[in-house]
């Protein structure tokens, strides 16, 4: 097998995707709790539909579910989540399909494909939260928080793993095809 040379403006579309990433990151940082909605409502709207339990939206664009006891705000939003989903969708596809005039579709199916794994991530890891968080601080004895993040930490990232094993699996697929 052949070896290709490496040339320069291979690597633009990658940088191009890593501004894209770096430009969001800073968005959200300065972001207003409302900016957050998008991705904050339809998953408080999973988990009242998985929970039969209605929610009331606070001032702060958060969400209070008075029969859990539980609030979703804009730290639980999935932005993160969202822009390293995108990030790796995008990356990745890019892997198979390189070249700047694919870029853009790479980049709106990525954005689409990012934002509905953000919300079943997200919504599952509020799920798990509020159906095993207490039961695991008494079972382990250790202080809510820790329980908290490290459960979302696991739900994140076996998504994330699981979204590249199954997109890495259909692009090979799709290679095949046309090869």
């Amino acid at each position: 097998m052949a070896v290709k040379a490496f040339h320069w403006k291979s690597l633009l579309p990658h940088l191009f995707l890593l501004a894209i990433y770096g430009g969001s990151k800073l968005f959200f940082h300065f972001a207003s709790a409302e900016d957050h909605l998008f991705l904050s409502r339809p998953t408080a709207g999973i988990v009242s539909l998985f929970t039969a339990q209605p929610f009331e939206t606070l001032e702060e664009s958060s969400f209070f579910f008075p029969g859990l006891n539980a609030v979703i705000d804009a730290s639980c939003s999935g932005h993160n989540f969202f822009l390293l989903s995108f990030l790796l969708l995008a990356w990745t596809s890019l892997a198979y399909r390189p070249g700047w005039r694919k870029l853009v579709g790479i980049i709106t199916k990525s954005l689409l494909l990012a934002f509905g794994l953000t919300i079943i991530g997200n919504s599952s890891r509020i799920l798990i939260i509020l159906g095993f968080q207490s039961k695991l601080v008494r079972l382990l004895s250790l202080s809510d928080p820790i329980i908290h993040e490290a459960l979302g930490v696991l739900v994140y990232f076996s998504t994330l793993v699981g979204a590249y094993l199954l997109l890495n699996l259909y692009l090979k697929k799709q290679n095949a095809k046309f090869a």
